[in-house]
């Protein structure tokens, strides 16, 4: 047992701080990503951080296996650097005894992440889908930045205004367009009233200037004191069942490509994280003379190479260019069985 569990230490630590030190990197990249929205008026402040948070749990089916897999390679590897494996062998204790608590370890973190995959990941996808959705629907002019442009692609409109302050909106600038009509409003100054009335907010302009073209028509330039535009609010799309937040029954009961490629991703995550964890084992033995980073390098290469490989078969999944992605996983387990069969002789 106590052998045991100082393997387990010593397997631990490096996998703890890694997947920290993963999860902070992640998360930093999601909320920059976010807080860029936010400041373009696109998004709240709490939905910046609901989407940081569901961006994190979603990535951890990524994140944690390649923290075990480097875990497992700076462990291992000092224990043969550092004479450890050495010592246990003249103790009696075999090498295929030392990888026992090890694996062990590695098929616990590979049940968390199915977990992850099964039933976080859609139920994650699809709070997000959701928070997306409203902010798409929300164009409170009130939460847009002095001094940039803002594009509403949905409604062909363009905002832009030069300072905000307690006195309202200054230097506004509206141009939008419907069909082959082009509508061009400019204003000193400017109110705006959020959802003035259900379905439309109220924009009241001060010494406006009007421009408007019609494609079939007369083109109008006018003049006004006061002018107020009314600015439809955004009508809510429905999410529809995108495959990324659709239930493991519903994955199942659906014949489209997406959502088969998509239930075996959910399916092939432990398995990924299993099998990278024994080709960990093969990988990190070294000699002491070599240290204990010898390989990293290589194992760094080999997940990136396998992770590229099974996101193209998935992507050959979803355009039905072939029926699964398992021939991925099972070229790694080959790979995996290969070294350990070539190092079978280091084994007592």
């Amino acid at each position: 047992m106590i052998f045991d569990r100082y393997l387990l230490r010593e397997v631990a630590t490096p996998f703890l701080g890694i997947s920290a030190a993963l999860i902070v990197l992640f998360v930093t990249y999601s909320l920059t990503r976010y807080l860029s929205d936010a400041t373009d008026g696109v998004l709240l402040a709490d939905a910046v951080f609901l989407l940081t948070l569901l961006k994190g749990l979603i990535a951890l089916e990524t994140l944690l296996p390649v923290a075990l897999y480097i875990a497992l390679m700076v462990a291992l590897g000092r224990l043969y650097s550092d004479w450890e494996v050495t010592a246990f062998k003249a103790s009696g204790i075999s090498e295929g005894r030392i990888i026992v608590p090890v694996l062990f370890l590695a098929g616990v973190i590979s049940v968390g992440i199915a977990a992850i995959s099964l039933w976080v990941r859609p139920w994650a996808y699809d709070q997000l889908y959701e928070i997306q959705a409203d902010a798409e629907a929300f164009n409170d002019l009130d939460l847009l930045q002095a001094g940039r442009f803002h594009f509403d692609d949905e409604r062909d409109r363009v905002i832009f205004m030069n300072a905000r302050g307690e006195e309202g909106l200054r230097g506004l600038f509206v141009r939008s367009q419907q069909g082959q009509d082009l509508q061009v409003i400019s204003a000193d100054r400017g109110t705006f009233t959020a959802f003035a009335t259900p379905d439309r907010h109220r924009l009241d302009l001060r010494d406006a200037q009007v421009f408007r073209q019609a494609g079939d028509g007369e083109d109008l330039l006018g003049y006004f004191k006061e002018f107020t535009l009314w600015l439809p609010t955004a009508i809510r799309d429905p999410v529809g069942p995108k495959p990324k937040r659709m239930s493991n029954p519903e994955l199942r009961s659906s014949d489209t490509p997406d959502a088969r490629a998509e239930l075996q991703w959910r399916q092939s995550t432990a398995v990924s994280a299993l099998l990278l964890a024994l080709l960990a084992v093969p990988l990190s033995r070294t000699s002491p003379r070599r240290g204990r980073y010898a390989k990293v390098m290589l194992a760094v290469v080999l997940y990136a190479l396998y992770y590229n490989l099974i996101g193209v078969a998935r992507t050959g999944v979803e355009q039905q260019a072939t029926a699964t992605l398992w021939w991925a996983p099972g070229l790694l387990l080959v790979i995996v069985a290969g070294g350990f069969f070539f190092g079978r002789r280091r084994l007592t």
